[in-house]
């Protein structure tokens, strides 16, 4: 984790942020306390383009704007864009998952005036192929700075070395969609995945083989059954190398130890410490605080975000807001700002609040004018 800006001036207020597309992932950067990028899709990202949108949360000081967010830049795709990630190892460069099997890298330093042409920022300086169908999730790797893991819904998990563009392994462990992929942030080659299977892998870089050219052997070191239905989303715990939590469409989120698992509970099931209900619908994301190891945040198609204490005996939802009007996709937390939290969703609005002093703004802001894809 990384320490608080030294000096960052503490942000105003709670902020709603309204956009031309449906929100789908939202990533703070890991460099700038202020910045943040969300990935959006048209037409709830079933058919149509995708837009990279990178914010700045307005500093006293600087340039004001009504809803506390300001747009620095935009860049457009072809296909929906369902997720994002920054560099670990350079605050101007982003990546972003999109419909149409690809991963374009972005460069913020780069980017053109958007007076210079009518589609926003510039275009992509690279792109990773090789999935065959949409890719759902991005995960850089905080501690080996070169990696990258997808997941897609062409059932693969895959590893790329960024820095050399080059598809290093091929994981296909997945028995249907590959929702999510995400590296253990205490142990750097490590990263597990979850799918439509019910499954959670375990892979670990060492274990797999990186032939490059995906010729590396994609055998997972653990797996079992976290659910009898679909898993959306998985994350770990920043303090505790064996914990992870697991989102489903069962409505249900489990937290567990992968050292009271064995590998002989792969397709019996598994007991996991604790099975959080609360959400009435599929939970779409997870995500553990970065400064409590006993906390952590959820969104769900229920259109509630939730904030949860994993400390037995009172283990439950602590908090829940109800402050988006459809399905919430995407939730981060603040890297330098203890509790504060943002969440994107299909009725096309960011929004950034401190869960404990700030309640989430609920009043819409004004329409801005929304970039337009041109013809």
């Amino acid at each position: 984790m990384r320490p608080v800006a030294p000096g960052a001036p503490a942000p105003r207020s709670s902020r709603r942020h309204r956009m031309a597309f449906c929100g789908y992932s939202v990533k703070f950067s890991p460099f700038e306390a202020d910045r943040l990028a969300v990935g959006a899709s048209q037409y709830f990202g079933i058919v149509g383009n995708g837009q990279q949108l990178v914010l700045d949360i307005d500093r006293p000081g600087g340039p004001r704007v009504d809803d506390g967010l300001l747009t620095v830049c935009s860049f457009y795709t072809n296909d929906g864009i369902y997720d994002c990630a920054w560099s670990e190892a350079n605050e101007n460069i982003l990546v972003s998952a999109t419909g149409d099997g690809f991963i374009k890298i972005w460069d913020l330093g780069r980017r053109r005036a958007p007076q210079e042409g009518p589609a926003g920022h510039g275009q992509p300086v690279a792109q990773l192929s090789g999935h065959a169908k949409e890719v759902s999730s991005v995960d850089w790797n905080i501690n080996l700075r070169e990696l990258l893991v997808s997941a897609s819904w062409d059932s693969t998990v895959r590893l790329w070395n960024v820095q050399r563009g080059e598809l290093m392994t091929t994981c296909g462990a997945h028995r249907g969609v590959a929702y999510a992929a995400i590296w253990n942030p205490a142990r750097p080659g490590v990263f597990a995945s979850v799918g439509s299977d019910g499954m959670v892998h375990i892979f670990d870089v060492q274990a797999i083989g990186s032939g490059g050219g995906g010729t590396g052997t994609g055998t997972p070191v653990q797996g079992f059954r976290a659910h009898d239905t679909e898993i959306l989303s998985v994350d770990w715990n920043k303090y505790n190398a064996n914990e992870i939590i697991t989102g489903s469409i069962d409505h249900t989120i489990r937290l567990w130890d992968l050292r009271a698992l064995s590998s002989s509970q792969g397709s019996l099931g598994a007991t996991p410490l604790h099975v959080f209900t609360g959400h009435n619908l599929a939970v779409r994301r997870v995500k553990f605080h970065p400064f409590h190891g006993n906390v952590f945040a959820s969104t769900s198609y229920d259109m509630s975000v939730g904030v949860w204490d994993t400390s037995p005996p009172s283990a439950g939802m602590t908090r829940r807001f109800n402050h988006h009007t459809e399905f919430v996709i995407g939730l981060d937390w603040h890297l330098f700002r203890e509790n504060v939290l943002c969440t994107t969703a299909w009725d096309r609005t960011v929004v950034v609040w401190n869960y404990l002093t700030d309640p989430p703004p609920t009043q819409m802001p004004m329409a801005t004018p929304g970039a337009r894809r041109p013809p």
